[in-house]
């Protein structure tokens, strides 16, 4: 079954205490969350591409419905490990979830 995946710019940043969170948090990339399919990638993987990025334990969500906010988010991903913190980041000047 093929999965198409929200095009989305959004992006939310999930940093863990430890790899093992990384590694299971990446297992849900293509998962239903909230009504919708998400996307999961390793931070260090995406921008590695682009360069100048090395953040080992943080992982990029993509695709996440607009109701989401750092909590849910946070509640979610702690299936996969100690959270350290989730960085939504915001437009100043208008308070939306900037992509």
């Amino acid at each position: 079954t093929k999965i198409t995946l929200p095009r989305s710019g959004k992006m939310v940043f999930v940093a863990f205490s430890s790899q093992e969170g990384i590694d299971k948090a990446v297992e849900f990339n293509k998962s239903f969350f909230h009504g919708i399919y998400i996307e999961v990638k390793s931070a260090a993987e995406k921008f590695d591409k682009k360069g100048g990025h090395d953040d080992q334990t943080t992982v990029v969500v993509k695709g996440f419905p607009d109701n989401a906010d750092e909590a849910t988010l946070q509640a979610h991903f702690e299936a996969c490990g100690e959270v350290l913190r989730v960085n939504m980041p915001r437009h100043r000047d208008t308070g939306n979830i900037k992509g």
